[in-house]
């Protein structure tokens, strides 16, 4: 977006009327004051007009909402195809978090638009779900589970339904979606138009999309070299935990990096990295999947308001997550699954904005690095310690003595690309209260207010709890910077 298109804006306007949108779709786009199509735009909003099924796959950060919320706003503007009560389209979010997210973009783009919508989240009171579905609605958002208890309670009419979105597909596959989303498939009936949105096409988007796409247009830009140029990637090659930590204490105080969304592998990593931090005098707040929706949504918001400096994050708890004006992405532990680097740096470089990506490795690293690079088909630029710090981020004066002596008696701290291959069995570096590998293979799903269907939540005299769930009824850590609330 831009804050100046008033020489563009005719240009603008034919590009997007070019694809197929209505006037009411061309309006939005000038209000929201968009430059140009995005690419996914490009190849996505003619073929969802036309009412095509579209499968498409476009990384982070790169305009899919827009994709498909300007063409549902024209197709939208047509006569219905039925009468009675229900919806004319469904956009299912995996969590409430991106679901609150969504809605409020659909807010901006079909302001000025009589359009009946209704938000279904979980952890959302019911009776005003119930009382707007009994009558003519154009849109519903949702969680699948909440979707999946309004429809078992027969409260949902579906036979007015027209389209049905799955935005984050490979999101909603990470916290255990796909029979609830095969499920309100078949409800919505085969005469529908179904639009799937995903930032990494792995084999399980690729089988959700067999079985309830019909002769999809398929769009497929997520290839390695698609990733935002304006991303500046960075290694900086450690020789242990406690060197990550030195390491990172000197970016936080030595730069004038303000704010900065640190990634880990595990919940026990996040809260002792925030501990760390906390006695190094910096502000920290926690996400990740033992919180509940509540708790994760105080959490970012308090850094959204700039009251933190960091947030310390699972990939789990931060697919999707919008931060405005967010420049650096710092990992701890690269990912265990290489897709996963993707979607970490995607939270910076937005909308052309430059971004930040440093990844502190050590030779623990090594075979989780080679499948990032391998994925990317590039070999990550790396940065030795006296120059670690950019000269973007670097305050006036600043030398580089500090991170000389950092590394100083504490090993080579060479690329570890350029050393023997990691000994079989090394798991990636695990530092304090990481003793047992298993304990490095990510964390357990996000427990969240959105729940699934009645028929899906186990035997009879589970209560709908997960039997591997332990943390429930866990207390709050208490720990400065963590956000205190009741846990579920």
């Amino acid at each position: 977006m831009t804050n100046d298109t008033s020489q563009n804006s005719p240009d603008v306007t034919t590009q997007f009327e070019a694809l197929g949108l209505d006037l009411r779709a061309l309006n939005a786009v000038s209000r929201l004051e968009l430059e140009a199509p995005t690419d996914v735009q490009q190849e996505a909003i003619g073929p969802f007009v036309s009412g095509r099924d579209v499968c498409a796959t476009a990384p982070t950060g790169t305009g899919k909402t827009l994709a498909f919320l300007l063409p549902l706003m024209t197709r939208l503007s047509r006569p219905a195809k039925g009468s009675g009560p229900g919806p004319r389209a469904i956009i299912l979010s995996p969590t409430r978090e991106l679901g609150e997210q969504l809605w409020n973009v659909a807010r901006d783009v079909f302001a000025g638009k009589k359009t009946k919508a209704v938000r279904m989240l979980g952890g959302e009171p019911f009776p005003a779900q119930v009382k707007a579905l009994r009558q003519p609605l154009d849109l519903v958002i949702a969680t699948p589970g909440r979707l999946i208890d309004n429809l078992e309670a027969d409260r949902m009419a579906m036979f007015r339904l027209e389209t049905l979105i799955i935005d984050e597909a490979d999101r909603m596959l990470d916290v255990g979606f796909r029979p609830q989303i095969q499920r309100i498939a078949r409800a919505c009936g085969t005469k529908r138009q179904t639009a799937l949105y995903t930032a990494t096409l792995t084999k399980g988007v690729r089988e959700l999309a067999q079985s309830i796409l019909q002769d999809p247009v398929n769009i497929g830009l997520a290839e390695p070299d698609t990733i935002p140029e304006t991303i500046q990637h960075n290694l900086v090659f450690c020789d242990s935990h406690e060197h990550k930590l030195e390491v990172l204490d000197l970016m936080l105080t030595k730069s004038n990096m303000r704010q900065a969304l640190v990634f880990v592998t595990t919940q026990k990593a996040v809260e002792e990295l925030i501990e760390h931090v906390t006695l190094q005098g910096h502000v920290a707040v926690p996400a990740h999947g033992g919180m509940t929706t509540t708790e994760r949504s105080a959490s970012v918001n308090i850094f959204r308001r700039h009251k933190a400096q960091l947030l310390v994050s699972t990939d789990v708890a931060a697919r999707g997550m919008d931060i405005p004006g967010l420049r650096d992405v710092i990992m701890l532990n690269l990912p265990i699954h290489a897709e996963d680097y993707v979607h970490r740096i995607g939270r910076v470089g937005r909308a052309g904005k430059p971004g930040w990506a440093w990844a502190l490795v050590s030779e623990a690293d090594k075979r989780r690095l080679d499948k990032i690079e391998k994925l990317l088909g590039r070999t990550l630029p790396s940065r030795a310690i006296p120059s670690l710090i950019a000269e973007e981020h670097r305050e006036p004066r600043q030398d580089d003595d500090d991170l000389v002596r950092a590394r100083a008696g504490r090993g080579s701290g060479q690329d570890l690309r350029e050393q023997r291959p990691a000994r079989r069995g090394g798991g990636a570096d695990r530092g304090p209260g990481f003793k047992k590998p298993r304990e490095d293979r990510g964390e357990k799903k996000p427990r969240s207010n959105d729940r699934p269907g009645r028929s899906d939540r186990g035997p009879r005299g589970s209560k709908g709890r997960d039997r591997n769930d332990s943390r429930r009824g866990q207390k709050p850590s208490g720990r400065p910077g963590v956000p205190r609330g009741r846990r579920s």
